[in-house]
């Protein structure tokens, strides 16, 4: 019911819902042909910075949506997005709207506030040291994390265990993107580090705000003379004779 009200290209539409004449549920959904990210991450390594760029404006698209209806997804993840093949570009689906809700409120008696819902890896620091504090930014982290795992393959805070990554994201210990693919631009680096801001008001306030300063960053000039050079000396190599 919650994915049904979000009119978004980029969640799974929901066609019809009930109960059969014996009581069993059902769900009619559109069929996806493709694969979650973390599969496609697995088979074909990390996507381009332009595939990234889609992503986080498709993503940031359907939480705008979700949060102006006042919906909290609560578990933006690579596995919750379903990357659609044949499509001649990127195009995503985000899935499992199970956990998605209402932010939760501190006084509601219906709701336990410390009750831990998602996946704790993809938590910002603010909700790892208090569940009661889910709102629209609990998911803008989440799918910054998300984005920086399809940019690099890895997640962004290290550690062998769920308790270690959790200590490193608490303690800000981030590992730039740029250590993982040196030719990544550095405004890269210094975005990353600006979502992953410890206080929540530094950081994107929407998912339109996130898909737009991540586009800046990676259209830095560095980045232009950089593309600009490299065509130089393409051209120039492919005008030049072959020797032995």
């Amino acid at each position: 019911e919650v994915a049904a009200r979000i009119h978004s290209p980029y969640v799974v539409r929901t066609y019809d819902h009930g109960l059969m004449d014996d009581g069993t549920p059902y769900i009619v959904m559109e069929r996806l042909v493709g694969c979650p990210l973390d599969p496609r991450l697995t088979s074909h390594g990390p996507f381009d910075l332009d595939q990234v760029l889609a992503i986080a404006r498709q993503i940031g698209s359907v939480l705008d949506e979700a949060h102006a209806a006042g919906v909290v997804h609560r578990d933006i993840k690579p596995q919750n997005v379903f990357v659609l093949e044949d499509m001649g570009e990127t195009f995503v689906k985000v899935l499992d709207w199970g956990s998605a809700k209402r932010p939760i409120r501190l006084g509601d008696e219906h709701t336990n506030p410390r009750l831990v819902l998602g996946s704790p890896a993809y938590f910002s620091p603010e909700v790892l040291l208090d569940p009661g504090r889910v709102d629209a930014r609990t998911d803008l982290w989440a799918l910054s994390m998300t984005l920086y795992k399809c940019l690099t393959g890895k997640l962004p805070y290290r550690g062998r265990e769920l308790g270690d990554i959790c200590g490193a994201i608490l303690d800000g210990d981030l590992t730039a993107p740029r250590q993982h693919r040196p030719e990544l631009p550095v405004s890269i680096d210094a975005w990353f580090a600006a979502a992953f801001h410890h206080d929540p008001g530094r950081r994107p306030a929407s998912g339109m705000e996130l898909g737009r300063s991540l586009e800046r960053a990676a259209r830095s000039p560095a980045r232009y003379r950089a593309l600009r050079r490299r065509r130089i000396v393409l051209s120039l190599a492919a005008a030049m004779p072959v020797t032995a």
